[in-house]
C-alpha cells in the first residue's frame, strides 16, 4: 500500500482497519475461516484450552481471478494505488502511530 502499488488481499481481522479508508484501490479475495492448526503459531501463542481461534484461508481460484483482474485493469487500479498510497503514508505513517501511541500512553 504504502509503495503505490494495487492490492489483492482478504478482507478479513486486523487489517481491515486500514483496509476500511483504500477499498476502491483493493481487490478482495474470498477466503474461509479455519481453525488454526499450525504448530508453529500455536507453539508462539499457546492457550489454556487449547482454542487458537481461526484465520482466513485464501480462495486459491479467487486469488487466481485477482490478479488476473488488476492486469486486465491495471490501469484502473493503478491509479487509484495512488491514492492509497498518500492516505496510507498520511494515515499509518511513523510519526502518526507515535503520536497514537503517546495519546493513549
Amino acid at each position: 500500500m504504502a509503495t503505490g502499488l494495487p492490492i489483492i488481499t482478504t478482507y478479513y481481522s486486523a487489517q481491515t482497519e486500514y483496509l476500511n479508508q483504500i477499498q476502491s484501490s483493493c481487490y478482495f479475495v474470498d477466503f474461509n475461516l479455519v481453525d488454526i492448526d499450525c504448530p508453529l503459531y500455536q507453539s508462539c501463542y499457546p492457550t489454556p484450552d487449547g482454542n487458537y481461534g481461526q484465520w482466513a484461508k485464501p480462495n486459491v481460484d479467487s486469488i487466481i481471478e485477482g490478479m488476473l483482474e488488476v492486469y486486465r485493469k491495471y490501469d484502473y487500479y493503478d491509479y487509484r494505488a495512488k491514492d492509497a498510497e498518500f492516505i496510507t503514508k498520511s494515515t499509518f505513517s511513523w510519526v502518526k502511530s507515535a503520536e497514537n501511541a503517546i495519546k493513549i500512553l
